[in-house]
């Protein structure tokens, strides 16, 4: 009777095999979302870098420092994922626009 999952290193080998099986598909993906990349790191840098700076020292108070230090970084990056996709999905939106036939 075959054994219903693999082990640890059945799963591994497999892995590393589907990944060499497609690593040209990948790297092709990698190379196509790197602009992407780009552009929505450019505007995290330039948006969390500088409050990274202005944030107070560590305190050793663990409460006191996830207010003060984390929970502001938190925000902004859920700020700028939102901003993100919104910006994603009009896009895509206007992609599919323009394939959608017009009919008078």
């Amino acid at each position: 009777m075959a054994k219903k999952y693999p082990t640890p290193d059945e799963a591994r080998r497999r892995y590393e095999a589907g990944v060499e099986a497609n690593k040209d598909r990948w790297v092709e993906g990698c190379r196509s979302g790197a602009d992407d990349f780009q552009t929505w790191f450019t505007g995290f840098a330039k948006t969390i870098y500088p409050l990274v700076a202005t944030l107070p020292a560590k305190t050793g108070n663990v409460d006191r420092d996830v207010d003060s230090r984390v929970k502001p970084v938190a925000k902004r990056i859920k700020a700028l994922a939102e901003a993100y996709r919104k910006a994603k999905l009009a896009e895509v939106q206007k992609q599919l626009l323009a394939t959608v036939p017009m009919t008078s």
